[in-house]
């Protein structure tokens, strides 16, 4: 745990998960998806009389998004290491005032609400957990269909970023764009600044600090626009601690999965591994076998 742990960095506006069955019947027919509200409200209905197992939910597209948690996994750099809780790792004192790159690897969409080809506002923050810096966001829109990975493999999203012994804070949002009015505004977030990465060469750069406050201001108006969904929603501090409860800091992918909460205690990230090839998550017995939850890899390695 750190200090910012209770600084919210992403607005007021509750994630998809956090929202009623009522609430988010009501955002699924506004996408035209009713075929999903009627099996949400249907389900629910059948749970709280006892005819619906938690369990059967897996089988419905809504438990994608609806009723979720977020989990954090941990793979060393080195090729065929197994997935851990990232909990579980220890952070790496050799980095300590090291530059460093944070990279989006992969992102896999299983299931967002609506259909047809989604339109996402990928939102991402890094903090200094000790550094009197401000919290620092950089976002990009991504294009996917449900079953899909958005077409994107390890473009970097902030690099030279240096941390003290108290580590860093990162964290994301998504946001499922359904609202018009918002198209030639986020176009300019596909241009040549994201394929090369914010740079925090100087993080008291009054540019860059502009450049942030921008796109945190983006993703907050986005995020209340008519129709407009947000996803996914988390956050992790990572530090050089050896406290129990405490993730570390260290080189290597952290895989963040949404599963539905009646899951969390069956999932193991013993029986996953990333796909090199297409950076997502498949069985580890099973290549063949995707992960069906909506999943992204987050790189952090030294700046070359």
């Amino acid at each position: 745990m750190n200090e910012l742990e209770g600084i919210c960095y992403f607005g007021n506006i509750k994630p998809i998960n956090d929202l009623s069955v009522s609430e988010v019947a009501k955002i699924l027919r506004e996408t035209e998806d009713h075929q999903t509200a009627d099996q949400l409200e249907t389900h629910f209905n059948e749970a709280k009389n006892g005819q619906f197992s938690s369990q059967g939910i897996l089988s419905f597209s809504f438990s994608k998004f609806f009723s979720t948690v977020h989990l954090c996994g941990f793979m060393p750099l080195e090729s065929n290491s197994t997935i851990v809780p990232a909990m579980l790792i220890s952070g790496e004192k050799k980095l300590v005032d090291i530059p460093l790159t944070i990279s989006l690897c992969g992102l896999h969409v299983a299931n967002y609400p609506g259909g047809g080809t989604h339109n996402i506002l990928f939102d991402f923050v890094v903090h200094n957990n000790h550094k009197k810096t401000p919290a620092f966001h950089y976002n990009t829109k991504l294009l996917a269909r449900d079953g899909e990975s958005v077409a994107i493999q390890n473009v970097p999203l902030f690099r030279n970023l240096k941390t003290d012994l108290g580590g860093l804070t990162f964290g994301f949002q998504t946001i499922n764009l359904k609202s018009s009015n918002q198209e030639k505004l986020l176009n300019f977030l596909n241009g040549k600044s994201f394929k090369q990465g914010l740079s925090l060469i100087n993080d008291t750069d009054p540019v860059l600090g502009q450049f942030s406050t921008m796109a945190a201001s983006i993703a907050s108006w986005t995020a209340e626009q008519s129709r407009n969904t947000k996803v996914q929603e988390f956050k992790i501090g990572l530090d050089f601690n050896e406290a129990q409860l405490s993730a570390g800091l260290s080189e290597g992918y952290y895989v963040i999965a949404q599963i539905p909460k009646s899951y969390e205690h069956d999932f193991d990230w013993g029986d996953w591994k990333i796909d090199t090839t297409l950076v997502r998550l498949v069985n580890k017995e099973n290549s063949n076998k995707l992960m069906e939850f909506n999943h992204i890899i987050i790189g952090i390695s030294k700046t070359l």
